[in-house]
């Protein structure tokens, strides 16, 4: 049935250990509000106690369909979390083949521009010093500076 779907899936992560994990709340999830709600508070508790408690969660792949263009307000409330709680996340756009190449091209640079804008590739959280001499920690930043631009039925 994959192929009805988009395209035949594909195992390159053979040698790396890990899980990806599809998790409710976010999105198309059809329920009652107070259902989506609790899926967001245990996603939300879950996320919170793989990274900071067990330690074991590295990164968060963000999924995004490139034909829905700018992110919408869910999408950036949900980066602007991830950014607090001080989870590190890579963008994935998907569905890029429905889009066209300038679209593509700007969504990037948008989700770049915004990475900078958090204080994204200014050393990465190691001290600095500042003008008048005293030193400072640069802010955490979540969001990785690469995005991963893919379409299931290009197989890219």
């Amino acid at each position: 049935k994959a192929e009805e779907r988009g395209g035949e899936p594909t195992n390159k992560l053979s040698n790396v250990e890990g899980y990806i994990i599809d998790l409710p709340g976010y999105g198309f999830g059809q329920a009652p509000r107070s259902v989506v709600e609790g899926w967001q508070k245990d996603t939300q508790d879950l996320l919170l106690n793989r990274r900071h408690e067990a330690g074991v969660l590295q990164r968060l792949f963000l999924l995004m369909d490139a034909r829905r263009g700018e992110p919408n307000e869910l999408d950036r409330s949900v980066m602007g979390w991830l950014e607090e709680a001080m989870i590190p996340y890579t963008i994935v756009l998907t569905k890029a083949d429905r889009v066209s190449v300038p679209m593509v091209v700007k969504q990037v640079n948008d989700f770049c521009l915004r990475y900078a804008s958090l204080g994204g590739g200014g050393g990465g959280g190691h001290d600095e010093q500042e003008e008048d001499g005293h030193e400072y920690e640069n802010a955490f930043v979540a969001q990785s500076p690469v995005i991963h631009v893919t379409s299931s039925k290009q197989n890219w």
